[in-house]
Formats: structure tokens, C-alpha cells, sequence
């Protein structure tokens, strides 16, 4: 029943996960109630529900209504198959932070505040830095400065920067002596969270990535070193423009989606940096027309939208995005832009962000052996399956380190082996039994070619199914080359 409290906040079409486990809650046995989402934690096997259409008001969804797929599903209720388990890879270690947790106002400097203190104490210049929060990311960034005097003991802050530290402890020692976490009693002049980590991982760049935890555009863009990342930011310690294309590319917007989440009113997603980033599988061992490729539009997308910005002070990069999603949409349906959208796409140069965000795309699809006009679900799985290959690769000693000179100093790679570019087609623990309907084996034969992602011989599809080889495999094959669902390649191997 949809009750009147909920009318507004319910989606007419409703997913939700369980458990593959009876559901002991006996109300909820008798029918599924619209808006609630019900989930246990693990790694095994969930349940799908998909309420299959539409109800009015008043009606009461019962077991009939929905339809169940079983399989591994992510976080924001995606269905990804059987056996899946994504995991943290060691390749993406000590990369990606959350910014500083302050803890204290008086940190925090106005423009006019931080000429004041350097009038009076210009040696404390290198204690007074930039500072970003996450809506600097997306809206206006502000002029913003904090004073950072992480690594000094109080004695040497006080006799070496009298002014920063009678602020401090004016306008900080205060309320941290009230604080019930003794660490922030005792360290009042250094922020509650001051990240060691993240500052060792940034130490030596002269650049890093950031992007906002939670916003509606996933956006990566690049930080001068000397600014200071809120909590609200994410900060990846990498300063290629290579692996910013990487990051704004369209797989990597797809796993953002996929390990991420969804928050607040505008259901926003959410950039969980140790699920989004540690366990992306970035592409390796790429060309180096390609690694330029990506690294020259990805520079190039990052330094036109800046000087958008600097240009423009009504535009965002919100908007500016909310535009590109108009403009892109309108090209597929057809249509026009409004008055509004075509002064924000000419003055924004939406255009041209689009077309670097093509390349950047087609570049990266390019770099995982894949064709550019895959599905998103296909991305996803390939990118699943890839987070797996890696993991078993990592767990024989073979590492595709990001920044061997951060995470693994004097690293030595074990004797290289044959390495897959794409995942293999059937794990033995996957195998599933021959349909014994022509329609459904037809189905699945299919299935598996699509799921491959690459040409693949019959003998490969014949080890998907038990008990089934080559010869058993191919009319099935050569039936759907004929109808046009498969192409027959002059090797003799089969491509969706």
C-alpha cells in the first residue's frame, strides 16, 4: 500500500535486493512494500526483484508482480552474474585520500585574514595554503587559505611563528579543549585529521587529482600541490594527465556508478575511494600513441574548462555538464537547445568538452582492447571480470604498479607469463549444463560469444557447457552467423 506519507518519494518502477535465504520477516513474506530496499552484506549469492510494471495508488505489490534474477549484485542494485566478487587491488594501494578533517574554524583564513598574518609574519607564508572543499569542484571556487602546521611540535610553531600560533590558540585551543578525543585535545594547532598518508603519497608532485565525494557529474580534474584538500574532497596522488584521461573516461564513470552510491535528495553519487579507485583495473601497457592521446585531451579538457571558468562567473561546471547531458541527448532524439542551454554551450565551449570527452572514451576503449560502442552493462561486466584477472595476477606476484616509486620501491615483476587482454571466456566453477530446447541453446550460445568480448572458436564457446565439445557446438554457431545474431570470421572463430 502506498501510504500518504510516501506519495512523492516512491519510484513507480521498484528494484530491491535480498538475500538468497528466506526472508523471515512473516508481514513482509505476504507482500513487498513499495520504497523499501532490503539488503545483507556479503560476497555470495543475491536475488534481483524487479516489480515487473506499474501499480496506481492503493495497490499491493505481491510475489506475482515481480520477477527474481540471481547473481552477484553491486551497490547500487546491478545484477553482475554468478561468482562475482570485486576486490581491492594492490596496484591502486596508498593513491587515493580523503582530504583534511579540520576540526576547528580558526584554521580557516579570509583572504584579508591571511595578508594581515603575512604583514606581521612573512615567514609564515609557507604555513598559510590555498584550501579547496568539494563545491569549489562543482560551483564557484572560492578564494579559500587555512593555516597548516602539520609536522611541527608546539614549541618550534611558537617560537618560529608567534603570530600563526597566538591564532591558533585563540581561536582554535578553545573549543579543542573541550573536545572528548584526547589526541585533539593534546595536538590543538594540528587538524583533527591532518592525513599523514595522503601527504606522504603527494610528497615530490607538483600536481594531483581531485574530484568531489559526492556530486551529480563524476569530474576529475588537477590541483596545484600546495592546496589543501577538505574531507568532502578526494584526493589521488597521480600527476599524469594519462591517468586523469583514465579517470574521466566512460569505464571509469561506469565503475564510479557501479562500486559507489547514491546520496542525498538529488541522489548524487557518491565516490567511495577505496571501493571506486582501489579496485579499478586501469589499462596497461599501453601504446605510446595511445598514453599521449589520452594525456593530450585529458590536458586539454582540464585547462578549457578552468579557463571557462575564470572567464565566466555565472558558469559551473554543473551546469556546464547539466548542458552537455542536454546536448547529447538532444543530438540522439533531435531537437534543438533552449535560449538558456545554447548560451551556456556557446559560452561554456560544451562542444569542445564533448569531443574531448569522445576521444578521451574511444582512446581508453582502445587501451582495454575493447570497440568504443560497447553497452554499459558490457563495460561493467568486462571491467568485473578484468578487477578479477587482476587479482589473480597480483596474488602470483604480478603487480601493474601505478607509482612503483611510492608503492613498491625497487619492485621486481616475477618472469612474465602470457597475459590475458581480456577475460577468459568460462572459470570451470561457471560451467552450466547444455539447454535441451533449441531456443535455449541457441540463447545461450550466444550469450557466451557476447560475454567474451572478442572473437572466440568453437572449442572456447564448448567449455562453457558441460559435456559439450567443438563439433556439438558449431551448428549452433554456423545457425547464428546465418541469422546475423553472430559474425563467422575467415579464421573461423565467431564475434558478437
Amino acid at each position: 500500500m502506498i501510504t500518504q506519507e510516501l506519495q512523492g518519494l516512491v519510484p513507480m518502477h521498484l528494484s530491491y535486493a535480498i538475500p538468497d535465504h528466506p526472508w523471515r520477516d512473516t508481514e513482509a513474506d505476504a507482500a513487498v512494500r513499495v520504497g523499501m530496499t532490503v539488503v545483507e552484506r556479503g560476497s555470495g549469492v543475491g536475488k534481483l526483484g524487479t516489480v515487473r510494471s506499474n501499480f496506481a495508488e492503493g495497490h499491493l505489490v505481491s510475489e506475482d508482480d515481480i520477477q527474481y534474477d540471481k547473481g552477484f549484485i553491486g551497490s547500487n542494485l546491478t545484477l553482475l552474474g554468478h561468482g562475482v566478487t570485486i576486490r581491492k587491488l594492490a596496484s591502486n594501494r596508498k593513491l587515493s585520500h580523503q582530504g583534511v578533517t579540520l576540526v576547528g574554524d580558526g584554521f580557516r583564513l579570509t583572504p584579508e585574514k591571511r595578508l594581515s598574518i603575512l604583514a606581521q609574519e612573512l615567514q609564515s607564508s609557507k604555513l598559510v595554503k590555498p584550501y579547496i572543499i568539494g563545491r569549489d569542484l562543482v560551483r564557484r571556487r572560492e578564494e579559500r587559505y587555512v593555516i597548516d602546521a602539520y609536522g611541527y611540535p608546539e614549541k618550534k610553531l611558537r617560537i618560529e611563528h608567534p603570530v600563526i600560533y597566538n591564532t591558533l590558540k585563540e581561536l582554535v585551543k578553545p573549543d579543542r579543549d573541550q573536545n572528548n578525543r584526547a589526541t585533539y585535545r593534546d595536538r590543538w594547532w594540528i587538524y583533527a585529521e591532518p592525513r599523514g598518508d595522503m601527504r606522504a603519497a603527494l610528497d615530490g608532485l607538483d600536481r594531483y587529482i581531485v574530484t568531489c565525494r559526492t556530486a551529480k557529474h563524476r569530474l576529475f580534474a588537477f590541483e596545484p600541490i600546495a592546496t589543501i584538500p577538505d574531507a568532502k574532497v578526494v584526493a589521488i596522488a597521480l600527476s599524469s594527465a594519462a591517468h586523469l584521461g583514465v579517470l574521466s573516461s566512460r569505464p571509469h564513470r561506469l565503475w564510479a556508478e557501479l562500486t559507489g552510491a547514491r546520496l542525498g535528495v538529488g541522489n548524487d553519487s557518491n565516490y567511495n575511494h577505496s571501493d571506486c579507485f582501489g579496485q579499478f583495473p586501469f589499462p596497461v601497457d599501453l601504446s605510446d600513441q595511445n598514453h599521449s592521446g589520452i594525456a593530450e585531451a585529458a590536458e586539454a579538457l582540464d585547462t578549457l574548462r578552468k579557463e571557462v571558468m575564470s572567464k565566466h562567473d555565472d558558469l559551473t561546471l554543473t551546469k556546464m555538464y547539466n548542458v552537455l547531458a542536454v546536448l547529447e541527448s538532444v543530438e540522439q532524439l533531435g531537437g534543438s537547445l533552449n535560449e538558456h542551454d545554447r548560451d551556456v554551450a556557446m559560452r561554456g565551449c560544451i562542444p569542445m568538452m564533448r569531443d574531448y570527452h569522445r576521444r578521451i572514451d574511444a582512446m581508453v576503449s582502445d587501451a582495454y582492447g575493447w570497440s568504443a560502442d560497447l553497452s554499459d552493462s558490457k563495460v561493467r561486466e568486462l571491467l568485473v571480470a578484468l578487477n578479477k584477472q587482476r587479482a589473480q595476477e597480483e596474488a602470483r606476484g604480478k603487480i601493474h604498479w601505478l607509482r612503483s616509486d611510492l608503492q613498491a620501491p625497487g619492485y621486481r615483476a616475477p618472469a612474465e607469463q602470457p597475459r590475458l587482454t581480456m577475460p577468459e571466456v568460462q572459470k570451470s566453477a561457471d560451467i552450466i549444463p547444455w539447454p535441451s530446447a533449441l531456443p535455449e541453446q541457441v540463447a545461450a550460445v550466444a550469450q557466451v560469444v557476447e560475454r567474451a568480448g572478442r572473437p572466440i572458436a568453437a572449442n572456447d564457446v564448448a567449455r562453457a557447457f558441460r559435456g559439450k565439445n567443438a563439433k556439438g557446438i558449431s551448428p549452433v554457431l554456423e545457425a547464428l552467423a546465418g541469422m546475423g545474431r553472430l559474425r563467422k570470421l575467415g579464421d573461423g572463430r565467431f564475434a558478437a
